[in-house]
């Protein structure tokens, strides 16, 4: 028997079970990783993984029996090599089982080769629970909503639609970063000083996953990438198509593997590890050059063997 610690507003498994439970799902820490203010007991401000950690043991000592430290797992960012603390936000999401059933039809239609392959797309389609299209960052494709400034209701509207479409025309995709609201809200029914501009932005996925659009104009014969983008590029065109026309983005995909160093391992600009085609062409003072025509052979023959190469 124990006590098992729940907290929904940071974690993914928590955040179910408190959904389903009907817990209390509101965050007390900020952007920044420090408490709120209305957590109170003095912990306003203070970063959760330092000053916070330090005054919680504080306000605990009484009532501690034992403590010590404890080494378990924990999850990093794999670019800054800093940990990752969760935590609910309000955010945009696809409702990707209202497209699921179109979308494994589509993807019936699709010949992807090497043809064992169609079961991962399949897989992803069918597990895939949601698809999360907002990000907080401070550049990309803006989500172009009003939020009411006493509410924080999302305003959305035929009118606001239609003239969000005029502004594109006059001042093309980036007239959300460019204007301001009395600007863009000039000419409408909405009085600005009751609104503010959304400020999230669209995931890059979105971005790709639209490309067949505004790139061809029309669907595309062929898509080729890693089998990684089976859960990424593949996946998101797949949804977005079938959303506006019905039917795939584009009429086969090629995959091919990836290629590993020496050891085994994946290769990485961070870690050092790359292996430069030219140096295989050209050579190098310790290795002899192969020449293109080796190169070509060697990923003709091997790039769509397996999903690693070495």
């Amino acid at each position: 028997t124990g006590l098992v610690h729940t907290a929904p507003a940071h974690g993914q498994d928590d955040f179910r079970i408190g959904m389903a439970s009907g817990l209390p799902l509101d965050c007390e820490v900020d952007e920044n990783g420090c408490y709120l203010s209305t957590v109170g007991h003095g912990l306003a401000n203070l970063s959760i993984f330092g000053e916070g950690n330090a005054r919680i043991l504080d306000l605990l000592k009484d009532d501690i029996m034992l403590q010590h430290e404890y080494i378990h797992s924990y999850p990093y960012d794999w670019r800054t090599k800093k940990p990752v603390f969760l935590r609910a936000s309000k955010q945009w999401f696809m409702n990707t089982l209202e497209l699921k059933a179109k979308a494994l039809e589509a993807v019936d239609g699709v010949t992807i080769h090497p043809p064992n392959a169609k079961s991962t797309l399949k897989g992803v389609v069918e597990k895939r629970p949601y698809w999360c299209i907002s990000r907080q960052r401070v550049w990309g494709t803006k989500i172009p909503v009003l939020y009411h400034k006493e509410t924080e209701e999302v305003v959305i509207s035929q009118e606001l639609i239609e003239r969000y479409s005029s502004l594109i025309d006059s001042h093309g995709t980036g007239f959300w970063w460019t204007l301001d609201i009395d600007e863009i809200l000039e000419g409408t029914s909405y009085d600005s000083s009751q609104y503010c501009l959304g400020n999230d932005i669209l995931d890059i996925w979105f971005d790709s996953g639209i490309s067949w659009s505004a790139g061809l104009g029309s669907h595309a014969h062929m898509y080729l990438e890693g089998i990684d983008q089976f859960s990424g590029w593949f996946y998101t065109s797949l949804l977005t198509s079938v959303a506006l026309t019905g039917k795939a983005p584009y009429k086969e995909i090629f995959v091919h593997g990836f290629t590993l160093d020496e050891k085994g391992n994946k290769m990485s600009k961070s870690v050092g590890n790359v292996v430069d085609p030219q140096d295989i062409v050209l050579g190098t003072k310790s290795k002899p050059a192969k020449g293109v025509d080796v190169l070509r052979w060697w990923v003709g023959l091997h790039a769509s063997s397996g999903s690693s190469v070495l």
